[in-house]
This record gives structure tokens, sequence and C-alpha cells, in this order.
């Protein structure tokens, strides 16, 4: 009986110490200290030997591919243009004219829109006999919306210094929206002259051919209402691009349809 007792004793003191030890560790404020400082030092550990294994992966130098410097005017840049550039010589209530040089280098480069347009400037000066700015003001503007609505027939277009050529107007093309896009046309004093003319936002192409000479006329918009008028030698272009001179008695000449050898007066100056 005495041996039960001093055993069910120590088993009760064993329990009570074990109590107190799981009460020390969750309750003493030095332990959790020391808990936490040790959790926080591993963890720091494990962190940092995690950054130190992600530098040593990245700790390589990088290699920058070469930079690609653009061309000075690369193909598809188009020059910022200043409006009106030269100075007005001679006006009439539809157009005003320049007379800077379109042929030469400087005067080319400030017309130029971009720089392929330059170097068809370039090329084409080789059968170009004049090249002229002029511009377009808002009373010709108002003839061309009469125009294209087909509420006129008739329209001027400018020539070379100061001349005007009327143009009658024979066919309208019409798009979508019910106004005229083109037309074609003859001029009032040279029955003979078929005029071509189309403009879409302000864009105006315009070209026409006299039998009387050997010159084709061909516009073209630098921007809104500014026209580069060339005045190409149908002989030199032919010779340039096909290389032989042009025949003024075939009739369908792909360059300047419809010249043929009727004595009609020259156009132009």
């Amino acid at each position: 009986m005495k041996n039960r007792l001093n055993l069910i004793g120590m088993v009760a003191f064993l329990t009570g110490i074990t109590i107190f030890a799981v009460s020390f560790f969750k309750t003493s404020p030095e332990v959790q200290k020391n808990l936490s400082k040790d959790t926080s030092s591993k963890s720091q550990e494990t962190k940092t030997s995690t950054t130190q294994d992600h530098r040593t992966e990245t700790s390589e130098p990088l290699t920058l591919a070469e930079e690609e410097i653009p061309s000075e005017d690369p193909p598809g840049y188009y020059y910022e243009l200043e409006s009106r550039p030269f100075e007005v010589t001679q006006s009439t209530g539809n157009f005003e004219w320049t007379a800077a040089d379109g042929k030469s280098p400087e005067v080319m480069r400030i017309l130029a829109t971009n720089p392929a347009n330059l170097g068809q400037l370039t090329d084409q000066n080789e059968w170009t006999d004049k090249r002229q700015l002029v511009y377009l003001t808002e009373n010709f503007k108002r003839q061309a919306d009469k125009v294209f609505q087909g509420k006129a027939k008739s329209i001027t277009i400018p020539g070379f210094d100061g001349e005007e050529l009327e143009v009658s107007v024979n066919m309208l093309d019409f798009v979508e929206n019910g106004e005229a896009s083109s037309f074609e046309g003859t001029l009032k004093d040279y029955p003979d002259v078929y005029v071509d003319a189309a403009r879409i936002d302000g864009i105006w192409a315009i070209s026409y051919s006299n039998p009387g000479d050997k010159f084709l006329y061909d516009y073209i918009s630098r921007q809104d209402g500014e026209l580069i008028m060339n005045r190409l030698d149908a002989d030199a272009q032919a010779l340039a691009t096909h290389g032989h001179h042009h025949d003024h008695n075939d009739p369908n000449c792909s360059l300047c349809s419809p010249f043929h050898t009727d004595e009609v007066g020259s156009i132009g100056n």
C-alpha cells in the first residue's frame, strides 16, 4: 500500500513539473523574446541566402544590342513644311504666283514633302523645263466646290507666271457621298487640250498636254492651298525613261496622249 502511494505521489510530482514548464515557456517574455529572435535570425538567414543566390544568378553583365541610329531622312519621314515659303510676285483673285526657281536644289528642298519626293524632284529635273509654286485663294476653292458638286461647268486653273486657263468641265467622277472627286475637261481656248484633275481632302493633281508644243503640264499639291506646277519636256522624258525620242505623230503615246501634229498655239510662257 505504501509503495502504491509513493508511485502515485511521484506521478503527481512529475505532472506538476511538466505543467509548470509549459506554462513558463508560454508566458515568459524572455523566452518569447529569445524564441522570436531565434526565428527572425533564421528567417533573415534564409532571406539573405535567397537574395545572395539571386544576385549570383544575375551578376553576369548584360550585353546590350548595338543601337541602330536612323539615317538623317528615313524613307517614311515627312518634312515639317513651312506654309507659303516664298514671296508672292503676281496675283489675281484666284491665284498667287511665286518667282522662286523650282529647279534649284535649295528650292526643291523646301518644296519636297519627304526624302522620296525630294529624290523624285531631283530626278525629274532632267526633263523639267520649269517648276513654279502657286498659292490657291479661297475664291478658287469656292469655284472648285461648285464644280465638284455639279453646280458649275467651268473652272479656272493656273498657268505659269500669272496666266490663267479656263477649263470647260465635260465629265465628273463621283464618290460615295455624292460629291465628285475628279473631273475631265478641255481648255476653253484650246479644245484639243484635255485636262484631268482630281481633288481629295484639299490635295490636287492636275495634268494636261498641248498638241501645239512638246510639253506636258503636271501639277501636284505640296499641301492644302499650294500647288507645284511642272512643265515637262516630253522628248527629254521619253529619252530618259524609254531610251528613245517621243513620236509626236503617235496619238497613243502613253506619255503625252493626245499629242498630235495639228497646229495649235503653245500654252504658257
